[in-house]
């Protein structure tokens, strides 16, 4: 999901709750989660690969 997407459904419930902080606080974990397991899935791959480079 993109960041913008992500806080574009953040503006559309705004306008339909009037709360905002607390909506931004869930995006703001939720895309640290995505992109922190996205990451970690990334380095382990790049050193699966890297050992078969090495042999």
């Amino acid at each position: 999901m993109a960041v913008g997407e992500l806080f574009h459904q953040v503006q559309v419930i705004h306008g339909r709750t009037g709360r905002v902080v607390p909506l931004l606080r869930v995006a703001t974990v939720r895309y640290l989660l995505l992109t922190g397991a996205l990451s970690a899935l990334r380095h382990h791959v790049e050193r699966h690969f890297a050992k078969g480079a090495t042999r």
